[in-house]
Order: structure tokens, then C-alpha cells, then sequence
């Protein structure tokens, strides 16, 4: 009566995994995967801070929000609209010039064009018109960075159909384009790390 050990059936699982023994990592390092450099650094002994001030990029963006769009572009749906103001952001293959340095100036300088940028082309969606100014700037901070990756996509693979010269480490930023094998990264102002951690 009952059960017994030799009529049970072992490792009949598809799923089956084997036992392993447990391997316990040789150091902290190369348990989490980062050196110790970055593990043990003490963040209160920075001697310096770089911080950026954005009033000036949100004051103008307030400034745009209140004069309202500049041209009143009407189509039939609002999605013809919409891809009528994105077309205006075409760009001009011939008057692309090519980015050697990318560091703390050329990195504003693309933050400030993305974020004007979608403040005037949200204005073309009439709904966002009648929001509050506070509410419609709230909109821009939210959506400004996931159109700015939707515009590089779009833009970079434009400029692989009409140059028949593109690599695929080219990548286009603000009508720029950047070849991420040659581009020297300057990322002293963002981090004190060595530049090979930063930019991962």
C-alpha cells in the first residue's frame, strides 16, 4: 500500500534544468559589472558642480507658447496637419554639415533646437491651443525628448535614401550629421569618469 521511491519518474520535464553547482562571484567588481572605481566613490568629495540653467529655454518657450503659431497651416484631418508641420522640418542634404566635436556647446545647442522645435509644432494641434499655458508647457517638457528621437530616426534614415555615400554610423542630429566612429565626445562637463564608463 502507499507509494513507493522506485516507481517515481526524474527529469521527464521539458523545462528540466540540470543542478549546477553555485558559483559565488570572486569580487563585488565583477558581481554588479562595474569597476570599484565607480562602486566606492565618495559623491560628496566633488569639487565642483556643473550645473545648467534652463530659465532662459523656458522662458522662451513660454514666450512662443504666448504669441501662438506662426502660420495657421489647414488641411483636412488633423493628422495631414500634423505631417504638414513635420515636413517643414525637412532638411537639406546639400547644407549638412558634419559634426568632429560633439561636447557640452554642441549638446545645448541640440537640447535648445529640439525642445523650440516641438514647442511650435505642438502649437499646430488646435486642442493644445486651448490649454493653459502652464498645462501646454507641461506637454512640451513630457513629449519634447521622444520627438527628438523620432526625428533623428526619421531624419537619419532620409539622409541614408537620398546620400548614396551614408555608413550606418552616421546618424543625424539637428540637421547634423554624426559619424559615431570618427566624432570626438567630449563628456568632462557631464561626469567625472573616465569617458569610456560615460558613455555606455
Amino acid at each position: 500500500m502507499g507509494m513507493v521511491t522506485e516507481n517515481f519518474q526524474f527529469n521527464r520535464d521539458k523545462y528540466y534544468l540540470a543542478t549546477r553547482p553555485t558559483v559565488i562571484a570572486s569580487s563585488i567588481p565583477y558581481f554588479v559589472g562595474r569597476p570599484e572605481f565607480l562602486l566606492f566613490t565618495d559623491s560628496l568629495s566633488h569639487s565642483s558642480e556643473n550645473l545648467i540653467d534652463v530659465k532662459k529655454l523656458i522662458l522662451e518657450a513660454c514666450r512662443l507658447l504666448e504669441l501662438g503659431s506662426e502660420s495657421l497651416m489647414i488641411e483636412e484631418n488633423y493628422l495631414k496637419t500634423l505631417n504638414l508641420g513635420f515636413m517643414l522640418l525637412q532638411f537639406d542634404v546639400d547644407t549638412m554639415h558634419y559634426f568632429d566635436r560633439l561636447g557640452r556647446t554642441e549638446c545645448l545647442d541640440i537640447i535648445e533646437f529640439y525642445f523650440l522645435t516641438v514647442t511650435k509644432w505642438m502649437m499646430n494641434f488646435d486642442e493644445f491651443n486651448y490649454l493653459d499655458r502652464d498645462v501646454k508647457l507641461k506637454v512640451v517638457k513630457t513629449v519634447w525628448f521622444i520627438w527628438c528621437k523620432i526625428h533623428k530616426c526619421v531624419a537619419t534614415v532620409r539622409y541614408r535614401k537620398l546620400d548614396k555615400q551614408a555608413k550606418r554610423e552616421h546618424k543625424i542630429l539637428r540637421y547634423t550629421c554624426i559619424d559615431r566612429k570618427q566624432v570626438k565626445v567630449d563628456t568632462s562637463w557631464l561626469s567625472d569618469y573616465p569617458h569610456v564608463y560615460v558613455s555606455r
